[in-house]
């Protein structure tokens, strides 16, 4: 570009020029527009926050609250409990297997000898075997030990968590599955502390959505019945005076 020429922008790109001249000329002009905007952003926020609350505390809201809550619960006690209830059926299997191969043994030592010595030396083997593995179960009942082995079906599953979380919330209490240990006692008081106020708010929310259904249902069955008793009457009522003008034509 030679010394003193002109240049001459096209008609668009020369308009956002000016429109951004005239917006750097009001900021210098006016220097609590950021704080503005920054007000402004804050109002959002605030506004969006209230939204949210008042979202969460809506039927809706509420609702799908107690979902995440009990979910989030049956993943906990799932967590804490699954682990301990597959190591005590694997110990009481081991126990079990180790018990039984000795018996075995016992028998294969015993069979060489005579029947009187083979059957008191049998005796007393088995009685101390069993004595043992009795003093096994006992302690692993204590710790909350339920009498199956690996390969039965777990209690502690997903659902059988979820189940355990709303039974504690709802307080109606569940008697087949309790948590056994020390971490799993502590989580269930404070998910109990924290989920039956969240779940007599989502009943009290709950309640007059649920009367309001009630009392639609049944004012529809009443009209519904009342009306097949009028027609039912009209129907009667029409029968006796068709009968009565027949009567009346026939004496005629």
């Amino acid at each position: 570009m030679r010394p003193g020429q002109v240049v001459v922008l096209p008609r668009g790109a020369a308009l956002a020029l000016a429109r951004s001249n005239s917006m750097r000329r009001r900021q210098a002009k006016d220097p609590t527009s950021n704080r503005d905007k920054r007000l402004c952003t804050k109002e959002n926020c605030l506004t969006c926050c209230k939204k949210f609350t008042a979202f969460m505390f809506s039927r809706v809201g509420l609702f799908l609250v107690m979902i995440g809550y009990v979910a989030l619960g049956g993943l906990l006690f799932r967590e804490l409990e699954a682990g301990n209830e597959h190591d005590m059926r694997r110990i009481m299997h081991d126990e079990l297997t180790l018990t039984l191969e000795k018996l075995w043994k016992g028998i294969l030592d015993a069979n060489p000898l005579p029947d009187k010595e083979k059957r008191r030396n049998f005796s007393i083997y088995a009685t101390n075997e069993l004595q043992l593995f009795e003093n096994t179960v006992t302690r692993q009942v204590d710790k909350g030990f339920d009498g199956r082995t690996t390969n039965s079906e777990h209690d502690w599953n997903f659902f059988g968590a979820v189940l355990y979380a709303v039974t504690l919330i709802s307080t109606i209490g569940y008697g087949n599955i309790t948590t056994k240990t020390t971490q799993g006692k502590i989580a269930t008081v404070l998910y109990s502390a924290f989920g039956v106020p969240l779940m007599m708010l989502f009943v009290a929310n709950m309640g007059s959505t649920m009367a309001k259904l009630f009392a639609f249902v049944f004012s529809r069955i009443t009209m519904i019945f009342c009306c097949r008793m009028t027609n039912k009457k009209k129907r009667t009522l029409a029968l006796k005076n068709r009968q009565k003008l027949m009567e009346k034509n026939n004496h005629s």
